[in-house]
């Protein structure tokens, strides 16, 4: 059994130990978002809170927290000691903004060409990661030691490449060794119409619809998986860069992206992750014009548009993906890049725009958290600049009560740690078991607050995987947290500790902490590979 223990943890480096005292705010909760601001010489640097206007539907609404966020030089890395693990995804001081780089290869359709008897134009990818490689092989060496750069790989599931680092070489290394390959067939993800009846056919041929009507079936049921596979390799990122303050860009280097790109968006808004698409597949060929459209020189058609005049993606006169890359862009306050060769120079520019930043807070009352998208606007009074930031934020009440199964999928199957709620642990070697003793940084958690006392609930869970990533065993347990304000200020110091001893089950090869806020259903979690430990 779990034990909560309302006490100074015995080691150093406890979460949120360094942080000022939080400010108690009843029925209330904080909306954080990073904004971008540039003129036409860069990010602007000289904005007080006094320059901003913020709008939430409309509504005007108080500025509460406001930080400009600089980057100032490389910061240190901060060693752990022995036996002891940490989800903070940058082991020191945090830079002002990280850049996630992902390699699609999910998404990216192999140019498997075109059936002998398909109709209709064919884009494809099949130099897209290669050309993307390259790229970055360029711009690793001469990346910035302050620079703070992930790469990650979008294949059958989500990989590690290499987690934050300021250091080329490495890099390097790991993208010469990667295979720039994609996964998915054109022909099943967005087959074209065929014909297999000689011309001139009496009886017009019924078998071509049939046909096509299967083929297009099959290619629903692979797209969706796909969808699905990307959905949660995206929630991955955001939950493990969830805690970072300041910046969060990921570098999204893809092709084909069939994806809701509005509802994608949204569901990556509380993370405040700022998407920049890159079309690996450089320049593209736009059609000029079809008989009976009125299709612009310079305007892709989206798949949404080909299906809408009865084209499947094969069949459509433009590059298939490109709309939903500029969406995923606007929702999000990246940057699409489109129709380009100069990949190492959207590279560059997309880390150069966390170079300077603001975050702006406000306070959302009970009346207010209607469950709905709130719609936000942030403007700056100076003329002429440029303002970039999400598009808004879900407002949603806290409603304590058990999680669902499918919010431990992340957690659980995951290759990065859930950093919402920062976890630090020491585990060591017992008498036939795990030792382990943890704390939770309390900031992290939605607690009902007064001048007296907080009040919550978290679930704590140990789970034992084997080699594979199987769960060989899972153990919950929930706790109910009340403290004192006297208490709560103790607790920040030191986070809300828990202990337990853990008997190891055959096979252990990985053992995952993983915490949920009761109320919230924000989670932090630690990946602990059971040989590391001394």
């Amino acid at each position: 059994m779990l034990l909560l223990i309302l006490a100074a943890l015995a080691f150093a480096a406890a979460p949120g130990g360094s942080q000022d005292s939080t400010v108690f705010r009843s029925n209330t909760q904080l909306v954080q978002i990073n904004v971008i601001v540039r003129d036409k010489n860069g990010p602007v640097k000289d904005l007080n809170q006094s320059d901003f206007t913020l709008t939430d539907r409309g509504k005007s609404r108080t500025i509460s927290v406001f930080s400009m966020n600089k980057e100032e030089g490389a910061p240190d890395a901060v060693a752990l000691p022995v036996n002891t693990f940490s989800n903070r995804t940058l082991k020191g001081a945090a830079p002002a903004s990280v850049t996630m780089i992902l390699l699609d290869r999910l998404n990216t359709l192999i140019a498997s060409g075109p059936s002998a008897r398909e109709k209709g134009p064919v884009f494809d990818g099949e130099l897209a990661l290669a050309n993307a490689k390259q790229h970055l092989l360029k711009f690793v060496d001469v990346m910035r030691p302050r620079d703070r750069i992930a790469i990650y790989s979008l294949g059958t599931s989500l990989t590690v490449l290499s987690d934050f680092t300021g250091d080329g070489a490495q890099l390097k290394t790991i993208l010469q060794a990667y295979r720039a390959t994609s996964i998915t067939t054109r022909e099943s993800a967005e087959p074209g119409t065929v014909d297999v009846c000689p011309p001139n056919d009496p009886n017009g041929c019924p078998i071509n619809g049939g046909i096509n009507r299967d083929r297009q079936v099959l290619a629903a049921i692979s797209n969706g998986a796909r969808a699905e596979t990307t959905m949660n390799a995206l929630l991955a990122l955001a939950e493990h860069v969830a805690g970072i303050p300041g910046r969060k860009n990921l570098l999204w280097l893809t092709s084909d992206l069939m994806l809701p790109a509005e509802a994608v968006g949204r569901a990556l808004s509380r993370y405040d992750v700022a998407i920049y698409p890159v079309d690996a597949r450089g320049l593209l060929p736009f059609a000029e014009h079809r008989t009976g459209e009125d299709v612009s020189s310079n305007q892709p058609m989206s798949a949404g548009a080909a299906a809408a005049m009865g084209l499947s993606p094969g069949a459509s006169s433009q590059p298939v993906g490109v709309s939903t890359m500029e969406k995923l862009a606007e929702e999000t306050g990246g940057r699409a890049f489109i129709n380009t060769n100069d990949l190492t120079g959207a590279i560059r520019t997309t880390i150069d725009d966390g170079t300077v930043t603001y975050t702006l807070g406000f306070y959302v009352d009970s009346t207010s958290l209607d469950g709905k998208f709130h719609d936000l606007k942030v403007q700056v009074r100076r003329k002429g600049l440029e303002v970039r930031t999400q598009r808004g934020y879900f407002a949603l009440k806290d409603v304590a009560g058990p999680n669902p199964a499918s919010a431990l999928i992340v957690p659980m199957m995951s290759p990065l740690e859930s950093s919402s709620i920062h976890l630090l642990a020491r585990v060591e070697r017992a008498a036939g078991g795990l030792s382990i003793s943890g704390s939770v940084d309390l900031r992290d958690l939605q607690l009902e607050q007064t001048a007296d006392s907080s009040k919550g609930a978290i679930d704590i869970y140990l789970v034992q995987q084997d080699a594979t990533g199987k769960t060989i065993e899972r153990l919950r347990e929930h706790m109910q947290v009340q403290l004192t304000r006297e208490e709560y200020d103790a607790n920040l110091k030191t986070g809300l500790v828990f202990r337990t001893v853990l008997n190891p089950k055959d096979g252990l090869k990985t053992l995952r902490v993983v915490v949920m806020d009761s109320a919230h259903a924000s989670m932090g979690s630690l990946i602990i590979p059971v040989g590391e430990i001394k």
